[in-house]
């Protein structure tokens, strides 16, 4: 956008107070549930976060394109991927269709592409190394519990690891662990203890048995059963104690059945005692034998 006022800073001449001293910005991207590296933009500075002594940096000039802008461009030299800690290098094949020179691809930056643009024997190499070919859809399938270590060589540079996850390679394995293999969100810190400890109680859990949704159903579930029976077990036990108590206080069954007949038949004759005038009564004299009684004794 152009400046429409000379004698005052129109907002987009500067986006910084001063001039930037070197022209050049850097770009930091933050990884969901991974705090050790920021999101940042710096403009002529390198984040202090990251970039410890940046005059250990070392640069690339710009290449002019047939069609006059400028860009940044860095030829692939090495490409490296490690398996079990050993080393095995990919066989790069020409590229100068891509605008890199003969027989090396050209790097191309960017902040958030998942499309890998690279020739397919390149992609043989990176991903044969781990014994992973192509799908009959041309596609490569890779186990989310595997991790692909590997680093890449810009022109005369050193190795620049690249992960996943993360380019920290301190942190990259621990990571990559916790969260595919683990399922588990990384941790806070941003220390380098605290993801050495994080990294390590990562690894002990990943030594540990995880136990499966359906085997803890299936332990509660016995466990349920096993307390029913406990409960029913002590019921009857209390029962039995308790039958027992009363057999020992009435003298067995039998005799306590003769017992209450006895006491059944005692109430049974003081009440048919009591109404003697009752033809059912089975214990007491008659109407006749009592009238006769009567009649002798007024003779």
């Amino acid at each position: 956008m152009p400046t429409y006022q000379l004698d005052i800073m129109e907002p987009s001449t500067h986006i910084t107070p001063i001039t930037p001293s070197s022209c050049f910005f850097s770009l930091a991207l933050k990884r969901p549930g991974l705090n050790k590296i920021p999101s940042l933009l710096g403009i002529s500075c390198h984040p202090l976060g990251i970039v410890s002594d940046p005059s250990q940096s070392k640069y690339a000039a710009l290449q002019n394109e047939q069609s006059g802008d400028f860009y940044w461009k860095a030829g692939i030299s090495a490409l490296t991927v490690y398996v079990n800690r050993e080393a095995k290098p990919v066989w790069l094949t020409s590229a100068s269709a891509s605008g890199g020179p003969i027989g090396q691809p050209t790097a191309v930056v960017d902040s958030g592409m998942p499309i890998i643009l690279a020739t397919p024997d390149i992609m043989n190499g990176i991903y044969g190394a781990l014994g992973i070919g192509p799908g009959s859809d041309g596609q490569y399938y890779v186990n989310c519990t595997t991790p692909i270590n590997m680093t890449i060589t810009l022109d005369n540079h050193p190795e620049i690891p690249l992960h996943p996850l993360d380019l920290t390679t301190a942190f990259a394995l621990d990571d990559f662990n916790t969260i595919r293999v683990l399922k588990q969100p990384l941790g806070t810190g941003n220390s380098a203890n605290s993801g050495a400890q994080g990294g390590k109680s990562a690894m002990d859990a990943l030594s540990g048995k995880k136990i499966s949704i359906g085997i803890a159903a299936l332990i509660g579930l016995l466990g349920f059963f096993a307390l029913c029976f406990v409960l029913f077990t002590a019921r009857w036990a209390y029962a039995r104690r308790r039958y027992r108590c009363e057999r020992a206080l009435g003298g067995g069954p039998n005799d306590s059945g003769d017992l209450k007949t006895d006491d059944q038949l005692i109430q049974d004759v003081a009440y048919r005692l009591a109404r003697r005038s009752s033809r059912s009564n089975l214990y007491g004299s008659s109407e006749d034998t009592l009238r006769a009684v009567r009649y002798s004794e007024y003779k």
